[in-house]
């Protein structure tokens, strides 16, 4: 078990995906991208329909521009002790990390969402002066690289 962060590319709301086949269920969550309808009560097939569509509708493998693996529970621990004593000793803060990232090692079904990705982009930034080992400098590359991608296409940090 571990964190996983990805965000979304822009080809279905740029038009860049292939035909849907179920075009009238078709909505786009602005957290998810696109999906089915639930008001419409989707079945089970027609599900699997969408997702097998999905998972090539475009160049990116199930509309994934980036997808990160941020670290297994114990990795993220460590991570998380490094912000906290990087906290104790400056007068850094970082709390979307904190409190949005590595709060938790296994967490999944939340997101970041687009707004709050420039001040997360800057406490990143920000704990590059600090790397101290391994564990924080994978994670300040990887979430450098999934907030690149979020403030590109205006789209979710999801878990």
């Amino acid at each position: 078990m571990g964190l996983d962060a990805y965000v979304l590319c822009a080809c279905f709301r740029e038009g860049k995906t292939k035909p849907h086949p179920l075009p009238d269920l078709l909505i786009d969550d602005a957290i998810y991208g696109p999906g089915l309808d639930q008001s419409a009560a989707p079945t089970l097939e027609q599900w699997l329909l969408h997702d097998r569509w999905r998972l090539d509708a475009c160049e990116h493998k199930n509309g994934e521009l980036i997808h990160k693996r941020l670290g297994n529970m114990s990795w993220i621990g460590a991570v998380r002790a490094d912000v906290e004593s990087i906290e104790r000793t400056s007068s850094s803060r970082f709390p979307l990390v904190l409190d949005k990232v590595v709060f938790d090692g296994t967490h999944s079904g939340d997101w970041i969402p687009p707004g709050d990705v420039p001040e997360l982009s800057n406490e990143v930034s920000a704990l590059r002066e600090f790397v101290l080992d391994e564990f924080l400098s994978d994670f300040v590359r990887s979430m450098s690289e999934l907030c690149e991608a979020s403030l590109k296409t205006g789209n979710p940090i999801l878990f």
